[in-house]
């Protein structure tokens, strides 16, 4: 009976044995092949390294970036106050962008300005010459007499992104060179006051009186923009407009909305500038409202998108080659035109005596019409295109 037993316990103990070696053999074929799938695949990217610094970005720059201060006599003479009589002067700052000492700053900064003088980041201070100024965009290029001066391109860089980190700098209050950090907040932004002309970055990183005209640039000390304002609220209103962050102060700014240039204008605008002493643009001679302002006529059309003529100036190069009051522009050169804006870019974009192909609705019917165009002069708010 004993001996029955044993043999029953050691034979479940063979049998259990080999159950278990079994399925330790299995489990282990199992592991060594997950391991050796692991192994043949490739290994995810590291993260990147969290930028812990800046430096290396703005020791690229701010050689570049200088500080504009244009004196000004007051416009009436008061005997009666001596301080009214005192120079004023306006400072702010400014970025050499050809190391043949050509300086780009804001044009209110250096408007109507007597004297000009441009400190570089190692202090020595020169005087400077107007080449020429864009009102439409702000923009002002001047000319000091030195060389071989550290610069920043003018080229159109990489795109702009919301979220991209921006470094400001310049010489807020004259207190001397100063970085400021922040984030893209928006890009292409318009401002109730500004011109046509005029699509700003918008920053968070502080800009205060005297970063006018200075370098706005990314982490790879690359420029991407000029510093030109921040958006000011007069007390207790809601609404808010563009103030340009000059010397002389703001009140009731905004903290946290700043206004750039984008690089993509500068190449633009500055290249005319210099070579012209101002930006030459194209002129139709015509006045225009959004087509959404005409509901029934964009209804009839069933469309939105267009640009209505609602004047034609006498003489003008739309009048000459036939454009009409009620015609309806949907496409200039192949752009389509939302409204009545677009239409003023599109041909504002194009030089004079260069020819703008019109395509346009009218009496129902769609026609193209080619127009060489004008020089576009400055005008008075309120004038025609």
């Amino acid at each position: 009976m004993n001996a029955r037993f044993t043999l029953l316990y050691v034979t479940a103990g063979v049998l259990v044995g080999a159950a278990w070696w079994a399925w330790s053999s299995d489990f282990a074929s199992r592991a060594s092949r997950k391991l050796e799938a692991a192994s043949s695949q490739t290994p995810s990217a590291a993260p990147a390294a969290t930028v812990l610094s800046y430096n290396e970005a703005v020791m690229r720059a701010a050689p570049a970036v200088v500080s504009v201060y244009a004196s000004r006599a007051p416009a009436v003479s008061d005997t009666s106050s001596p301080a009214a009589n005192r120079v004023q002067t306006t400072q702010g700052s400014g970025v050499v962008v050809r190391a043949d000492g050509i300086v780009v700053t804001n044009r209110h900064i250096v408007d109507g300005a007597e004297i000009i003088n441009v400190a570089l980041a190692n202090g020595r201070l020169h005087p400077a010459t107007m080449i020429g100024n864009d009102e439409a965009t702000d923009i002002a290029v001047l000319q000091i007499p030195v060389t071989e001066l550290a610069y920043l391109s003018l080229d159109t860089g990489p795109v702009l992104r919301v979220g991209d980190v921006v470094l400001a700098i310049g010489n807020p209050f004259g207190v001397g060179q100063t970085v400021t950090q922040g984030i893209v907040s928006a890009t292409r932004r318009r401002v109730a006051n500004a011109s046509p002309w005029q699509n700003f970055i918008q920053i968070d990183a502080a800009i205060n009186p005297g970063n006018s005209g200075g370098a706005l640039i990314n982490p790879a000390g690359e420029l991407v923009g000029v510093n030109a304002a921040v958006f000011r609220r007069p007390d207790g209103s809601t609404a808010g407009s563009l103030q340009t962050a000059g010397a002389n102060g703001f009140s009731v700014a905004a903290q946290g909305i700043g206004f750039a240039i984008p690089a993509t204008l500068l190449a633009e605008v500055v290249p005319d500038i210099v070579k012209l002493g101002r930006v030459a643009r194209g002129w139709l001679g015509i006045a225009a409202d959004d087509l959404t302002v005409f509901p029934r006529l964009a209804q009839n059309l069933g469309r939105a998108a267009g640009a209505v003529i609602t004047d034609v100036t006498t003489g003008g190069p739309g009048q000459i080659h036939g454009l009409q009051s009620g015609d309806i522009v949907v496409a200039v050169d192949g752009l389509v035109i939302q409204n009545a804006n677009d239409l003023l870019l599109a041909v504002s974009s194009n030089r004079p005596g260069s020819v703008s192909r019109l395509r346009l609705v009218r009496n129902g019917r769609e026609q193209e019409i080619a127009v060489t165009l004008d020089e576009r002069k400055p005008r008075p708010e309120g004038a025609q295109e």
